[in-house]
């Protein structure tokens, strides 16, 4: 009888060590997730530091010549002024943005350009853009808009914030 008891108590005791190891190896995979995610978060932060571009210029190039419009690339109804003649169609050539790498390191990955929030340039391939370089980017740039230029750093290609902006 005395044998049975004995066994009943190894057996509870290996039970709740095998509990307490299930606990332990479920909690850790709910902590691993949230510190690798972390870990990420840092790393793609940190480029966003250290990676810096500024403007060097941005040009728009506005025509309303009717000849012309087989060579540019789209025809709006827009006018920078506001004036009377904002419904006469106009016809605008891309703009380029000339964009420098200043010194500092970090993965930079591709460049965004923005035009008063909207997507100009998206994700231009930025990977053998070397410190003190510059990069001009063609994309749909119309006088007196608000351009800004965001990196895409790291393995993870996160966006960071607007690093320059300058009006065209």
């Amino acid at each position: 009888m005395n044998n049975k008891k004995a066994q009943s108590q190894i057996i509870t005791t290996v039970l709740i060590i095998l509990l307490v190891l299930a606990a332990i190896v479920i909690v850790w995979q709910v902590v691993q997730g949230t510190v690798q995610q972390g870990a990420d978060e840092i790393g793609g932060q940190s480029d966003c530091f250290t990676v810096a571009l500024e403007i060097q210029s941005v040009t728009s190039e506005f025509c309303s010549d009717p000849e012309r419009v087989t060579i540019l690339s789209c025809i709006d109804t827009w006018d920078h002024d506001g004036g009377p003649s904002a419904n006469i169609p106009r016809v605008w050539n891309p703009g380029e943005v000339v964009i420098k790498r200043t010194p500092g390191g970090g993965d930079l990955r591709a460049i965004t350009v923005l035009s008063d929030g909207s997507i100009v340039a998206e994700a231009v391939d930025a990977t053998d853009f070397k410190e003190l370089e510059r990069k001009t980017i063609s994309g749909p740039i119309k006088p007196g808009k608000n351009i800004e230029i965001a990196a895409i750093v790291g393995e993870t290609n996160k966006l960071c914030s607007v690093a320059d902006s300058a009006t065209s």
